[in-house]
């Protein structure tokens, strides 16, 4: 049978006679008084007292209350309805944005004025035979500028010249660059990045020649064990040889640079989170990316490097947002 959940109920005991006998609390004693019929006067008059001092007491909380709504009530009327601070839950303040919702959320161009803006700044830039004069047109010039002029000898720069725009119409946009295919005066098609930041639309200069932090045949000449950046085609391969004989512990990649002229093999240790960066997905054959690339320490061969870092895909340095 289960245990009782809750203790039982004493009950009074019966005498021989019938009659009730009264159960005492434990330790006390009944006093005559209690047994007698004669009304406790004094123990009434107690009794009367404490309840007219807890009735006193209620009205006097009770009183308190009231007139402090109602001392609310008039401050919030005086306030044009607003209570004030020490009566209202505090939030805590919402900095202010500096740029209005048109700053902040700038409209998108429409295919057209996209062309409009943009050829006319391409025509200027492979119309350009020096580098004072196609500073203005490039992101960055601070940066570009050393560049430019290590990569045009003298600052003289050979005009290439625009016979067609966006070719295909194949213009793309992600994030902040504009991508337009061109073809110059001697035929060739190009693509040109442009990048909308703060200046206006300017055009990519590094993803254009595909700038390096050296010449190819520089490098592979001094095989230098510091790594260096350079822009490349990357594809997958399976070559292992020499330094580079362990599949199991490499992965292999064809690196091939923008002019398509050199081609080296780069490695980069299979299992590592650099792989996983690198690595292409399956239905990709080829892509573009700038990679740290240096040659291992007593290099025997001429086309085999240790891939170092990525930098980034595509050939822009910078995020260019979704």
């Amino acid at each position: 049978m289960p245990p009782p959940l809750l203790a039982p109920v004493k009950q009074a005991a019966q005498s021989e006679t019938g009659g009730e006998v009264a159960l005492q609390k434990k330790g006390k004693k009944r006093t005559k008084r209690e047994n007698s019929s004669k009304p406790d006067w004094d123990s009434d008059k107690v009794g009367a007292l404490k309840n007219d001092k807890q009735k006193m007491k209620r009205m006097l909380i009770g009183s308190g209350l009231l007139f402090s709504l109602i001392v609310v009530g008039i401050i919030v009327a005086l306030s044009g309805g607003q209570a004030p601070e020490s009566a209202r839950e505090l939030r805590p303040a919402q900095p202010a944005s500096s740029l209005s919702p048109q700053e902040a959320a700038p409209p998108k161009r429409s295919h057209a004025s996209l062309v409009a803006e943009c050829q006319p700044l391409a025509q200027s830039f492979l119309e350009a035979k020096t580098v004072e004069e196609m500073l203005p047109l490039v992101q960055n010039p601070e940066i570009a500028e050393p560049r430019m002029r290590q990569y045009f000898p003298g600052g003289i720069i050979e005009p290439q010249g625009l016979k067609d725009f966006n070719l295909g119409q194949a213009m793309q946009t992600k994030g902040k660059a504009i991508s337009v295919v061109v073809r110059n005066l001697d035929f060739e098609a190009k693509t040109l990045v442009f990048i909308d930041g703060p200046q206006g639309l300017k055009i990519n200069w590094e993803s254009f020649v595909g700038w390096s932090d050296m010449p190819w045949a520089d490098f592979i000449a001094r095989k230098p064990t510091v790594a260096q950046a350079f822009r490349v085609i990357v594809a997958p391969v399976d070559y292992y040889n020499f330094s580079f004989a362990d599949d199991r512990k490499w992965q292999s990649y064809s690196l091939q640079s923008p002019d398509k002229v050199h081609v080296i093999y780069g490695y980069v240790e299979r299992e590592s989170a650099l792989n996983f960066q690198v690595k292409l997905n399956p239905d990709v054959k080829s892509a573009p990316m700038i990679l740290g690339l240096k040659f291992p320490d007593g290099a025997t061969t001429a086309n085999q490097v240790i891939i170092d870092s990525r930098i980034a895909d595509g050939w822009i340095e910078e995020d260019l947002g979704p």
